[in-house]
C-alpha cells in the first residue's frame, strides 16, 4: 500500500468515526428495531403453531426454527386452523392477513439483508439491492430512514392484527387438547412479568378440556407481557 492509498484509507477511517452517531448510527438504530420487531411476529406466529399442534414448546421449536419464511409458517398455521374445524370466513381473513405478512416480509428483507452506503454527492443513504426472483435485481437503490419507519410501523400493525387474530381463533374453533403445549411452558420454568396496560381485553374464553389448562385471560398474560415492549414507538 502506497502513501496514497494509506492516507486515503485514514480520512476515510476518520470521517466514519466523526460521522458515526448523526449519520449512522440512527440508521442501525432503525434496521435493529426492523428486525427486533419481526422476531416477535414470527414468535407469535411459531406459538400458535405449537399451540393448536399440542406440543412441547421446545419439540415444536426443533420444526418451526426449519420453517425459513414467513408465509411458509403462515401456510402451516392456516392449515391447522383448518384442521381444527375452522370456518371459512375465518380462513379468508388468515389467508389475507398472510398475504400482508409476506408483502411486509419482502421489504423487511431488503432492509435487514441488503449492504447499506452513503452517497457522499447527494448526501442521501443508498442500498444495494440483489434479488433475482425471476429477474435480476443488481442497483443501488436511494434511501431515507423515514422508509425504515414506515416499515417498522408496518410490522407494529401486523403485530396488533396477528394478536386479534390469536383472539378469534381462540374464540372461535372448538376445543383442543393442549395440556403438552401448557404444561411444558411450567417445566420451562419460564417467566414472564405481566406490564399493566399493555394486554388488551380478551374475548370470552373458549371451553377448556380439561382443568389443568389455564384461562385463556392468564395464557395472554404469560405468553404476551414479555415481548410486548418490541412493538412500542418512543
Amino acid at each position: 500500500m502506497d502513501e496514497a492509498e494509506k492516507e486515503a484509507q485514514e480520512k476515510l477511517a476518520q470521517e466514519l468515526d466523526s460521522t458515526f452517531e448523526t449519520r449512522w448510527l440512527p440508521l442501525m438504530a432503525g434496521i435493529g428495531r426492523i428486525a427486533t420487531t419481526w422476531a416477535k411476529l414470527e414468535f407469535m406466529i411459531n406459538e400458535m403453531i405449537w399451540d393448536l399442534s399440542n406440543v412441547d414448546i421446545r419439540s415444536g421449536a426443533c420444526i418451526t426454527a426449519q420453517i425459513m419464511s414467513p408465509i411458509g409458517r403462515m401456510r402451516a398455521l392456516i392449515a391447522l386452523v383448518r384442521l381444527h374445524g375452522g370456518k371459512d370466513d375465518l380462513l379468508s381473513d388468515l389467508n389475507k392477513l398472510s398475504g400482508r405478512i409476506d408483502g411486509v416480509a419482502r421489504r423487511r428483507n431488503r432492509i435487514v439483508h441488503d449492504p447499506w452506503g452513503w452517497d457522499a454527492t447527494t448526501k442521501t443513504y443508498i442500498r444495494l439491492e440483489i434479488t433475482a426472483d425471476r429477474k435480476l435485481v443488481f442497483e443501488d437503490k436511494a434511501a431515507e430512514l423515514a422508509d425504515l419507519k414506515s416499515v417498522f410501523d408496518d410490522i407494529c400493525a401486523l403485530l396488533a392484527d396477528f394478536w386479534k387474530m390469536e383472539h378469534r381463533i381462540m374464540a372461535e374453533l372448538p376445543a383442543w387438547p393442549r395440556i403438552q403445549y401448557w404444561q411444558s411452558w411450567e417445566k420451562h420454568r419460564f417467566e414472564m412479568k405481566p406490564d399493566p396496560g399493555s394486554e388488551p381485553k380478551a374475548p370470552p374464553s373458549p371451553p377448556q378440556p380439561s382443568p389443568v389448562s389455564p384461562s385463556y385471560e392468564a395464557q395472554l398474560i404469560y405468553r404476551h407481557s414479555l415481548w410486548f415492549w418490541a412493538c412500542r414507538t418512543p
